[in-house]
């Protein structure tokens, strides 16, 4: 696959060399960043790796003797995904669509719940094949971890969660607790799959906050509107921002009066009155008067793009 390659001025200036954007898929935590992350980093000629687990994604500066397909080489092995990041208009749409016990860790979680309850079961039939069932039902969950914990070590992260976990079960089972050692794998898979969840959840927040900025916006042009996307719009453009659209960017109002409902930025459940040479931001809504508003900052600076990043950069620390 060849994965999409920016240009960063600011790093490109220091050290000539592209930085190359993927989308991962499968990381639910701090964890899971940083066993990518070193991974990556081993590869040869990466100079800088930046893992976002808000985002799923991971942006490598590398030289030229590496590409994307390498590096997703790196990042599968470890039993994540690895994909183009603009393959679709919706980062997560197909995690959207898919419903949380229906992920491979909700179904691997229920398979081992299903063994563990049916060692349980068998060892109460018969008492003497009750270390074995239990054992059976414990490599049900213990060989994909294991599997985890051995492609970790060998890409730099021996001492992962998955890394202890088969310690600690294959632990158990020379003691002889094999119950224990099942349940102990079938707790450390329910506490995955929640994790997974949460992660899922607060994933779907950051793509509402995005979704409330417009697609499309209506620029004015030599005394005319046309539609154009909202994310290329420059500072000092004019907009015409008709009742009940959505400001497609942050500005200033330069002619019209409305109220605007401010409720998605500031949570104010009353409607504000604007008035020429007022603030407004992008993902308001506007009331019943039509609007002219200059643009005062870019898709990417915009009171949204600043509540996202401080969102994700919440998360990451």
């Amino acid at each position: 696959m060849e994965g999409t390659v920016v240009s960063d001025a600011d790093t490109l200036s220091r050290s000539e060399a592209p930085v190359t954007r993927l989308r991962v898929t499968g990381m639910d935590c701090a964890s899971c960043a940083a066993k990518v992350e070193t991974a990556v980093r081993r590869l040869p000629d990466v100079a800088h790796v930046n893992v976002s687990v808000a985002t799923e994604t991971i942006a490598v500066r590398h030289g030229p003797t590496i590409n994307a397909t390498a590096i997703a080489a790196a990042i599968r092995t470890l039993g994540y995904g690895a994909e183009d990041p603009d393959a679709s208009c919706e980062p997560d749409s197909e995690i959207a669509e898919t419903v949380w016990w229906q992920r491979p860790k909700a179904v691997l979680t229920l398979i081992c719940v299903t063994a563990t309850a049916a060692a349980y079961a068998l060892g109460q039939i018969a008492p003497a094949t009750e270390r074995w069932a239990f054992l059976a039902a414990m490599s049900v969950g213990l060989v994909p971890i294991a599997r985890r914990a051995f492609f970790a070590a060998r890409n730099g992260s021996p001492f992962s969660i998955e890394g202890l976990m088969t310690v600690a079960a294959v632990g158990a089972v020379v003691l002889g607790a094999t119950e224990e050692a099942a349940t102990v794998v079938l707790l450390f898979l329910v506490g995955e799959m929640l994790e997974g969840v949460a992660a899922g959840r607060a994933r779907a927040s950051i793509r509402g906050l995005k979704s409330l900025v417009p697609d499309m916006a209506l620029l004015e042009l030599g005394g005319t509107t046309e539609q154009v996307p909202a994310d290329t719009l420059r500072v000092g453009a004019i907009v015409l921002v008709r009742p009940g659209d959505r400001l497609p960017a942050d500005g200033t109002v330069i002619e019209g009066e409305s109220t605007v409902d401010e409720a998605p930025i500031t949570g104010e459940s009353v409607p504000n009155r604007k008035f020429p040479g007022e603030a407004v931001f992008a993902g308001t809504i506007n009331g019943e008067g039509a609007l002219r508003v200059r643009v005062v900052s870019t898709a990417r600076d915009n009171t949204i793009a600043r509540v996202v990043r401080l969102v994700e950069e919440a998360q990451e620390a």
